[in-house]
């Protein structure tokens, strides 16, 4: 009772609320907003009144940035919480706020972390801008929007080619130069106990050839082979 006589207006009591349940998670902060902002007051208001108690920067920016967080589906916002994400991380979703029934079938199915998410979201939203398309169009170009709908249980190999499509809608030159050298190798019937490397980025010049030998015998016949192989092409295309 006695607290509640020191209550002069709604946003008061808002933050009596706030200091009473401190320290407040991501998605209780953004229901107080909410909450706040339902009542009618304005983002300059909240901010100075109420972000103190809930030990948010008063910047009246901020208050479209935490309701977003309201309009995130029930298992994204649940994410949040789980994770202890910040801020600045929860809003990787507005990339793809458009699409985010999707982003939840990606997570659940693929039982992809929040870091690999980001990831494909931030490159997909970057490529859409860079090509002016939309979200779904560019993922669909990546190959990465049918993924979503094709669940794995071991997210390993799913992230490796994921990461592959998305160097190669990255970076479309070096990955089809990459593709073309790897066929010029494999033309050259190599022993089958030699294995080629060369920098994928093709900044560095030259290629990396190791392999096992078991006897004298074995290592003869592969440095012979490796001799008579014509490796002209594939320095060419180095």
């Amino acid at each position: 009772a006695y607290v509640l006589e020191k209550v002069e207006s709604p946003l008061d009591l808002l933050k009596l609320v706030a200091d009473y349940y401190t320290p407040l998670a991501l998605i209780d902060k953004a229901r107080l907003i909410g909450i706040a902002r339902n009542m009618g007051f304005s983002k300059t208001r909240i901010a100075a009144g109420l972000f103190e108690a809930l030990d948010i920067p008063p910047q009246n920016h901020l208050v479209n940035d935490y309701l977003f967080l309201l309009k995130l589906p029930r298992e994204l916002q649940q994410l949040v919480v789980e994770k202890d994400l910040s801020l600045k991380r929860a809003l990787i979703f507005q990339r793809a706020a458009e699409r985010l029934d999707w982003v939840v079938r990606l997570i659940k199915n693929l039982h992809l972390g929040i870091n690999m998410t980001a990831e494909i979201i931030q490159n997909i939203w970057e490529m859409a801008q860079r090509d002016a398309v939309d979200f779904k169009t560019k993922a669909e170009q990546m190959g990465l929007w049918e993924l979503a709908d094709e669940p794995s249980e071991d997210p390993r190999p799913v992230v490796l080619d994921i990461r592959a499509k998305i160097n190669a809608a990255r970076m479309p030159l070096l990955t089809a130069a990459g593709k073309k050298l790897a066929q010029t190798i494999d033309n050259l019937n190599l022993p089958e106990n030699v294995r080629v490397r060369w920098d994928p980025y093709f900044e560095k010049q030259g290629i990396e050839l190791t392999f096992h030998a078991r006897s004298s015998g074995e290592l003869k016949s592969t440095l012979k082979e490796l001799n008579a192989a014509e490796l002209e092409p594939v320095f060419d295309q180095i």
